[in-house]
C-alpha cells in the first residue's frame, strides 16, 4: 500500500492553507485567534455590527500597550520611584474608557467584549498598585495630596455634565451623549490613579452613580438597534437560504432536458449542484444560528416567534425541501429516461445519494426517502434488477469482510490515540487542559494549553474532504473543538483494492446502495475517524466561527444540524469557545479499509 512515511513541508503548508480558508474566507473577521504559536493575538469579532472590528482592533492594541508597561514596571518594582507616574496616570485613564467600549462590544454581541473587559480589570488593578506604590514615595506624597484635591473639585463638577449626557442619551444621541461624558470621565479618573482612599460618600454621589446611570441609559438605547441590525442580517441570511426551493426547482428543470437527450452526465452533475445549493443554505442557517445566540436570541421572552426559532423552523425546511428534490430527481428520471439508460442512471444515483447520505445529519431518514423512488426507477429495466441481484450475491461477503477487518485494525490502531474530547478535557491543576468556555484571558487560555495539546497523539470521527483538489479533511464540530486535518498518506491503493473487491471500474460503477456508499465514500474521502498528531492549536471564540462559516468550511457541521453554541456549564453563548486542533494525519479509518503512514 502506498504511503507516505514523513509529514512535510507540503503537509504544513496545507493545514496553513487550510488556517487561512477558515479564517478569512468570510470577509468579516479581523483577527488571528490566539494559538500555540501567537498566544497573544486577539480574538476575532463577526462584525455583524460593522462597527466592532475598529473597536476590538483598537482596545487590544491599548491592551497590549499597557500590559508592555506592565512588564517594564515588574523589572523595576522595588523601585518605586522610577516608575513613570505620568504614564501610569495616563493608562489608567484610558482603562475607565477601555472597559467601557469592551462592554460596547458585548452589547453587540462579540465574545471578544468579554475577553476585553477581563483583561482591562487585571490591568487596572496593577496599574492602579503601581500608581498607589508610587504614591507612597516622598515625592508620591506630593502628588497625592494635589491629585486629591484636583480630583475632588472635578467630581463636584460632573453632575451637571452627567445630567445633560442623560438628556442626550434618553433622546437617542448615543454617541453625543457618550463623547460629553467620557472626556471629563478620563480626566477625573486619571487624576485617581495614586490616590489610595476609600470612594467616600460624596464621590460616589458625584461621579460614581451619575456615571454609571449615564452609561447604563445609554447601554438601554444601543441595545435594542443592534438586535434589530442582528434580526435584519439573520433574516436575509434565512431568506438567502430559501432560494434552495427556487434552485432546486431549476436543477429538475434543467435534468429533464438533459436525461431526455440522453445526456450520460446530467445525473451526477445535477446531483453535485443540488449538494453544493444545500451545502450554501446550509451554512447561511448556521450562520444566521450563531448570530442568534451572539445577540441572545435563544433566552428571549417569547423567543418561540423571536429570531432563533424562525432559524430552527427555517432548518428543518430546508431538509424537506432537499429530501424532497433529491427524490424529485429521481422521479423525473424515472419518467423521462430510455430504457437502454437506466442501468448507467441508476448506478449514478446510488452514488450521488450515498455521498448526500454521508454528509446528512439524518442520512438514514433521508435515504429511506429516496429508496421508493430509486425501486420505480430500477422497476423500469428488468436488466437492473437482474444485475442489481447478482451483483448484491457478488459483493456482500467481500463488503462483510472488509467492514470487519477494518474495524478490528481501527479498534487495534486507536488504542494509542484517545478522542479530542478526552485529552481536552483532561484535567491539569484541577482545571480542563481546553476549558470549553472562557476562563481568565483568551491569551492566557492558549499558552496553558497549546504546550500540552502540540505533540499529542489524538483521533476524531466523521472526517469530511474540505477541498476537492487539495488533501484537506476537517473533523465536523463536537460542541467546543473541531480538528484540521492534512492528509500525509495516500490512499490511492486503497481506493483501488476496493474498487476491485466490489467489480467496480469507470464502466461498472456500483450497482447497490452499500457498495455505493463504501466506493462514494472513498474518492470523496469521507472517513469514519482519523488519528494522528497535534500540530497546531487556535482559540476561536464559538458564535464567531459559525457566524463567518465560509461555505467550504460546511463539513463542519453536518447538512441538516446545528452546533452547540452555548458552553453547558455556564449556558452563555459569548463566553462558548471553539478549539480548533491542526492534525498531521498518522491514519485514516475509511468503513472498509484502513491507511497508515509508515
Amino acid at each position: 500500500m502506498k504511503t507516505f512515511a514523513t509529514f512535510d513541508f507540503v503537509s504544513m503548508a496545507a493545514l496553513f492553507c487550510l488556517s487561512i480558508l477558515l479564517n478569512l474566507a468570510c470577509h468579516h473577521t479581523i483577527q488571528a485567534n490566539p494559538s500555540a504559536k501567537n498566544p497573544t493575538a486577539a480574538l476575532d469579532v463577526h462584525a455583524t455590527i460593522p462597527a466592532a472590528k475598529e473597536v476590538a482592533t483598537r482596545l487590544y492594541g491599548l491592551a497590549n500597550e499597557i500590559d508592555a508597561l506592565r512588564h517594564e514596571i515588574y523589572k523595576i518594582q522595588e523601585e518605586p520611584e522610577r516608575f513613570p507616574i505620568r504614564e501610569l496616570m495616563q493608562f489608567y485613564g484610558k482603562l475607565m474608557v477601555g472597559r467601557l467600549e469592551a462592554q460596547h462590544l458585548l452589547q453587540m454581541g462579540e465574545p471578544a467584549g468579554r475577553d476585553l473587559d477581563r483583561k482591562f480589570e487585571e490591568l487596572d488593578r496593577a496599574i492602579k498598585h503601581f500608581s498607589v506604590k508610587y504614591g507612597r514615595t516622598p515625592r508620591g506624597q506630593k502628588l497625592v495630596a494635589k491629585q486629591d484635591v484636583v480630583a475632588r473639585k472635578l467630581a463636584s463638577r460632573f453632575p451637571k455634565i452627567a445630567a445633560k449626557a442623560m438628556d442626550l442619551a434618553t433622546s437617542g444621541k448615543v454617541d453625543a451623549s457618550e463623547a460629553m461624558l467620557l472626556g471629563p470621565a478620563v480626566e477625573l479618573y486619571r487624576n485617581l490613579a495614586p490616590l489610595n482612599v476609600p470612594y467616600d460618600k460624596p464621590f460616589q454621589d458625584q461621579f460614581i452613580t451619575p456615571f454609571g446611570s449615564v452609561m447604563a441609559r445609554i447601554g438601554e438605547v444601543r441595545t435594542p438597534k443592534y438586535r434589530v441590525q442582528a434580526t435584519e442580517t439573520i433574516a436575509a441570511l434565512v431568506q438567502s437560504s430559501e432560494q434552495f426551493s427556487v434552485q432546486a426547482d431549476a436543477v429538475i428543470a434543467e435534468y429533464r432536458k438533459g436525461i431526455a437527450a440522453a445526456d450520460r452526465m446530467a445525473t451526477q452533475a445535477s446531483q453535485e449542484e443540488l449538494l453544493k445549493h444545500w451545502a450554501v443554505g446550509s451554512t447561511q442557517l448556521v450562520r444566521a444560528n450563531a448570530i442568534a445566540y451572539a445577540f441572545g436570541f435563544d433566552r428571549s421572552p417569547g423567543e418561540s416567534s423571536g429570531p432563533a426559532a424562525v432559524v430552527s423552523n427555517a432548518s428543518a425546511k430546508l431538509q424537506q425541501s432537499a429530501t424532497a428534490a433529491h427524490v424529485a430527481l429521481i422521479d423525473a428520471a424515472v419518467q423521462g429516461a430510455e430504457q437502454a439508460v437506466i442501468p448507467l442512471v441508476y448506478s449514478q444515483f446510488v452514488v450521488g445519494i450515498s455521498k448526500a447520505q454521508n454528509r446528512t445529519e439524518n442520512g438514514d431518514a433521508f435515504l429511506e426517502a429516496c429508496k421508493p423512488s430509486l425501486a420505480k426507477l430500477s422497476g423500469k429495466s428488468p436488466a437492473v434488477a437482474a444485475q442489481l441481484a447478482s451483483y448484491q450475491r457478488a459483493t456482500h461477503q467481500p463488503l462483510q469482510w472488509r467492514e470487519r477487518f477494518a474495524k478490528q485494525s481501527f479498534e487495534l490502531v486507536s488504542k494509542q490515540f484517545p478522542d479530542a474530547s478526552s485529552v481536552l478535557a483532561a484535567e491539569v491543576d484541577k482545571q480542563p487542559t481546553a476549558p470549553p468556555s472562557l476562563v481568565g484571558w483568551a491569551s492566557l487560555m492558549m499558552s496553558k494549553a497549546g504546550p500540552l495539546l502540540v505533540g499529542k497523539p489524538i483521533s476524531g470521527g466523521s472526517a469530511r474532504r474540505l477541498l476537492i483538489a487539495k488533501p484537506f479533511l476537517a473533523v465536523a464540530s463536537q460542541g467546543g473543538h473541531y480538528l484540521n486535518v492534512a492528509m500525509s498518506q495516500s490512499t490511492q491503493d486503497a481506493v483501488e483494492d476496493l474498487n476491485v473487491a466490489l467489480l467496480v471500474s469507470d464502466s461498472h460503477p456500483p450497482l447497490s446502495l452499500d457498495s455505493a456508499s463504501a466506493v462514494s465514500a472513498a474518492v470523496a474521502h469521507d472517513y469514519k475517524a482519523i488519528g494522528g498528531e497535534v500540530v497546531g492549536v487556535t482559540l476561536e471564540p464559538r458564535v464567531v466561527r459559525f457566524a463567518t462559516l465560509p461555505t467550504a468550511g460546511y463539513v463542519l457541521v453536518r447538512l441538516g444540524a446545528m452546533p452547540d453554541m452555548r458552553d453547558q456549564q455556564r449556558h452563555d453563548s459569548l463566553d462558548a469557545v471553539c478549539w480548533r486542533l491542526d492534525v498531521k494525519s498518522t491514519w485514516l479509518y475509511h468503513s472498509h479499509f484502513l491507511v497508515t503512514a509508515q
